[in-house]
C-alpha cells in the first residue's frame, strides 16, 4: 500500500521560493559577465542540483510491503525490513538538527528507528497517519509504536 507524503505548502513554497531566487541570481551574473562555458559549468550543476531537489520533492511517498517499508524521494530508497525496526514515535516540528535521515514535508509526523540504518532513522509524514499506522501495526512482531 503506497502513502503520499503529507505537505507544508508555506515550507514547500518556501524551499521552492529560495531555490528559484538562487538559480536566478547566479543565472543573472552569468549572462553579463560569462565567456566560456567553463565559466557556466558551476551554473549548469546548480541547475542539475536544484532539478534533482524539485524531483524529490514532488515524489516522497511511503510504500509498505509484505517484508519491508520502503521510503521514496526522486532516486532516493530507504528499505526498512519491519524486523530491524525498534520504535516508531510521533514528532514535532521539521528537526533540522536531529539525526536520522528527513524524508517529510510537513513539521510533524513519524519517526521510525531501525538498527540497520546509517543514521538510525528516518522521518515521514504520510497523509493518512491513522491508516498508515494501522497498516504497519500488522508486520510489526513486538509492540514498538509508541504515540
Amino acid at each position: 500500500m503506497t502513502f503520499q507524503s503529507r505537505i507544508d505548502k508555506r515550507f514547500v513554497a518556501f524551499i521552492i521560493l529560495v531555490m528559484l531566487s538562487v538559480v536566478c541570481f547566479a543565472g543573472g551574473t552569468l549572462l553579463f559577465s560569462a565567456t566560456t562555458i567553463w565559466e557556466w559549468l558551476p551554473f549548469i550543476f546548480l541547475v542539475v542540483v536544484v532539478s534533482l531537489c524539485f524531483w524529490m520533492l514532488g515524489t516522497v511517498k511511503y510504500v509498505v510491503m509484505a517484508q519491508k517499508l520502503i521510503v521514496r524521494a526522486g532516486p532516493v530508497k530507504s528499505t526498512i525490513p519491519y524486523q530491524k525496526i525498534n520504535r516508531i514515535e510521533r514528532f514535532r516540528g521539521m528537526g533540522y538538527t536531529s539525526g536520522g535521515y528527513k524524508f517529510h514535508l510537513a513539521g510533524d509526523g513519524l519517526e521510525i528507528y531501525y538498527s540497520t540504518g546509517l543514521l538510525g532513522s528516518v522521518r515521514i509524514s504520510p497523509q493518512q497517519d491513522e491508516r498508515f499506522i494501522k497498516e504497519i501495526r500488522k508486520h510489526l512482531s513486538n509492540d514498538s509504536i509508541y504515540l
